[in-house]
């Protein structure tokens, strides 16, 4: 459970490090376009970079899809049915159905709550077993002398 959250992090990570790693060099070549007056060169990269940046932001919410619809199928979450609609869009670079960022939202307060309601049962027994525990280290403290 907790290893695919991490797992998911490291992914979104290394992706945005790639993105921060393009976007410096991308933004020099930019600058140097602009600073030697090549107003086509300029163009060109800009647009470049701008397709670049929308693909980058497209693969971090299809990651972001991934995991959250594999988490709400985990805890028995109900899922949007996949189609545009007021939870889905299609993207414009890959045409697959990513979740709008309401329906990600959403999800993701349905999941904590589910995770929050499966907790509750552990929560009553540690204050009981934390007792339990300093009782017995007490008596054998006692036992010892």
């Amino acid at each position: 459970m907790w290893i695919d959250g991490i797992r998911h992090r490291r992914a979104i990570r290394r992706l945005q490090l790639r993105y921060d790693r393009y976007e410096a060099k991308a933004e020099a070549a930019i600058e140097d376009a602009e600073r030697q007056r090549e107003r086509d060169k300029y163009d060109s990269l800009v647009s470049e970079y701008l397709f670049e940046r929308d693909e980058f932001k497209e693969e971090i919410r299809r990651l972001e899809t991934q995991f959250l619809t594999r988490q709400a199928r985990r805890y028995l979450i109900p899922v949007p049915p996949t189609a545009e609609g007021p939870h889905w869009e299609k993207s414009e670079h890959s045409r697959r159905y990513l979740l709008k960022l309401d329906a990600m939202r959403d999800l993701r307060a349905a999941i904590r709550d589910e995770q929050r309601q499966r907790l509750e049962p552990v929560k009553v027994w540690i204050p009981l077993l934390t007792g339990l525990i300093g009782s017995l280290i007490g008596l054998v403290s006692l036992l010892d002398r």
